[in-house]
């Protein structure tokens, strides 16, 4: 395959410790990974630092090797505990409407009072086959928010490290892209899949079906700072009922069952977890590879030792581009 910008693409994502990258070439379809990488930042924190997480990507690009021209499409996410996203099933209508409707129907699925100068955004995702109570036809709609100062920090970031973002996603949605782009990552067309992202500060489980439903919740703190004695089973039992609780909201509402569950994050490396949940949740609990099937040729790759779990998300961001994304 002839390599050229159209192909090569570049996802980036900023967590509250490290940075990842993971760098891909594909037409279509993301088929060859290049590299590979994560840069710790420090101490886990939810503060935001602009010039030193610039300072850790521009210090992870020079140990890749790899140039602003060499990245080829490049895709940022935006993530924080105050996202809001939903999929919702509304009356059918023509994008010129929905987007002057934008506001007032995100008010109603969204929690928005106490978010600071929210910045919101919208997606059609199809028709939807639940039976509507007029007898019109329904769309199937995902309703998308971030405070102005959490969409704008990627940018920022980026344009510190002398980058310029082609696309910036949610942590959420690129996370799952990753998911919906493993074979049989997600399950038949009415089932529903977990994702479950043990980061260093919280706990965040995505939950998602092809034929319609996404939802997206805290359901817990971090990780713990240091490897337990118990190999993480407390913690596991403690997100036990959490996730329970939302997987059984999630099924009264899209009436489709969550038939197993994902791990991604710092947190998938504990076992204990793992089987703490499988025994709570009786559900198959799987780490997530997001480099599964794919051509590995990656520089970098020894940094996929700490657990390639991590990289779900850059992974997800990387696929931006495929053909069914």
């Amino acid at each position: 395959m002839t390599v050229t910008r159209k192909t090569v693409r570049t996802g980036i994502d900023l967590g509250n410790t490290s940075v990842k990258l993971v760098r891909g070439v594909g037409n279509g379809h993301l088929e060859r990974i290049t590299h590979l990488g994560l840069e710790p930042l420090g101490a886990a924190t939810d503060e935001q630092d602009a010039p030193q997480t610039a300072a850790a990507l521009r210090r992870l690009l020079e140990r890749l090797n790899l140039k602003p021209a060499s990245l080829g499409n490049l895709a940022v996410a935006v993530g924080g505990p105050e996202l809001a996203c939903r999929e919702v099933v509304t009356t059918s209508m023509n994008e010129e409407t929905l987007a002057r409707a934008l506001p007032f129907e995100a008010r109603k699925h969204l929690d928005l009072e106490s978010m600071a100068a929210p910045v919101l955004d919208y997606q059609v995702l199809g028709d939807s086959d639940e039976p509507s109570p007029t007898g019109g036809a329904q769309i199937r709609v995902l309703f998308a928010a971030a405070p102005r100062a959490v969409r704008d920090y990627p940018v920022e970031v980026l344009r510190l490290a002398g980058l310029e973002p082609d696309v910036v996603d949610l942590e959420p949605l690129a996370a799952l892209n990753a998911v919906a782009a493993a074979e049989a990552g997600a399950g038949s067309e009415q089932q529903a899949v977990g994702l479950l992202d043990l980061g260093s500060t919280r706990a965040v489980l995505h939950l998602w079906s092809r034929a319609g439903g996404l939802l997206s919740r805290q359901v817990g703190g971090g990780t713990p700072a240091s490897w337990p004695d118990d190999d993480g089973a407390a913690y596991g039992e403690e997100l036990a009922p959490s996730v329970l609780e939302t997987s059984i909201f999630f099924r009264g509402r899209h009436r489709r069952p969550v038939v197993r569950l994902y791990l991604s994050g710092g947190g998938a490396n504990l076992p204990g977890v793992r089987h703490a949940l499988e025994h709570a949740l009786d559900l198959p609990v799987i780490v997530f590879d997001p480099l599964l099937g794919l051509k590995i040729e990656a520089s970098g790759c020894d940094d996929a030792s700490s657990g390639v779990s991590r990289f779900v998300t850059a992974c997800g961001l990387c696929r931006w581009w495929d053909a069914n994304s």
